[in-house]
């Protein structure tokens, strides 16, 4: 992406990272198996194991994940899931970390870990 201005969701790349940040009723357990297996904690909390959940068609995922799928590929992946509880902040806070989170699904980089999909709760 070239650009991402001062809106939440005013990106060049928008309908890339539209697809990747998610709401309901669109919920991370419709993608991913949470394990109980807990890779490390932070400030909010714990960082959890999880899977893909394979979808054989599913026109919300990447061009990746479609050939993949189409190949018959039964490899599980293995991701890290991290929860922010956003409740009692305020609008503009939750907007920064919005914003952040749109950055984060554009970077593609070797030295920085990749943000796959992102989902609001509520």
């Amino acid at each position: 992406c070239e650009q991402i201005q001062a809106g939440a969701w005013q990106l060049s790349c928008k309908a890339s990272v539209g697809v990747r940040y998610h709401r309901l009723p669109r919920r991370l357990e419709d993608d991913y198996e949470v394990k109980g297996n807990v890779l490390g904690t932070g400030l909010n909390g714990a960082v959890l194991e999880a899977e893909r959940i394979r979808h054989t068609r599913s026109l919300d995922r990447s061009m990746s994940d479609w050939s993949e799928a189409s190949r018959g590929s039964n490899r599980t992946t293995t991701y890290a899931v991290k929860s922010l509880q956003l409740q009692g902040i305020s609008r503009a806070e939750k907007r920064t970390i919005q914003n952040e989170a749109v950055i984060f699904l554009t970077m593609d980089h070797p030295h920085i870990a990749r943000l796959h999909d992102v989902y609001e709760a509520g």
